[in-house]
């Protein structure tokens, strides 16, 4: 079995946080109030349901989980992803058979217009042929749809975060 180590280089992490920055002062998003337990609930079964569409390689069904306007950056991987049809078509490109995806929760902190989470996570799978074991550590952003639904809005995991 091969294992990948990646290394993210500060410039990335700097990216991030300007995107965060960039999407805290976005104005077109009602006033905010502090997170419920109803919020945080909502945004921990976020990952469990990236964990059992992943597991089903049910792309489609992943995709929808994130915010039409959601930023994804994949370990290993020099591009972001830009809005819920690329990271479904980046997805499904991929196509891996995923054996095992397991993330632990650190973190949720901030309001109703946006939220952010600590993650670790765990993935076995076998991408082109290849096994594939990553462990990573990210964080993900949320936004609530217009509905009030959370979706993930900015997504980075990295071995080194």
């Amino acid at each position: 079995m091969t294992t990948k180590t990646y290394t993210i280089k500060p410039v990335l992490i700097f990216i991030f946080t300007l995107l965060f920055t960039v999407a805290a002062c976005n104005n077109d998003v009602p006033d905010a109030t502090e997170l419920t337990s109803e919020d945080r609930q909502a945004i921990e079964a976020l990952f469990a349901d990236w964990e059992s569409h992943a597991v089903a390689s049910d792309w489609e069904g992943y995709a929808g989980l994130f915010h039409r306007d959601a930023i994804r950056k994949y370990p290993g991987t020099p591009d972001f992803l830009e809005g819920r049809e690329e990271i479904l078509e980046a997805a499904i490109s991929m196509d891996p058979s995923i054996d095992q995806l397991e993330f632990s929760v650190l973190e949720i902190t901030g309001t109703r217009q946006l939220a952010y989470a600590m993650v670790q996570g765990e993935l076995n799978a076998v991408v082109d042929g290849e096994e594939v074991r990553v462990e990573s550590s990210g964080l993900a952003i949320f936004r609530p749809e217009e509905d009030g639904t959370w979706r993930f809005y900015r997504v980075l995991h990295h071995s080194d975060l």
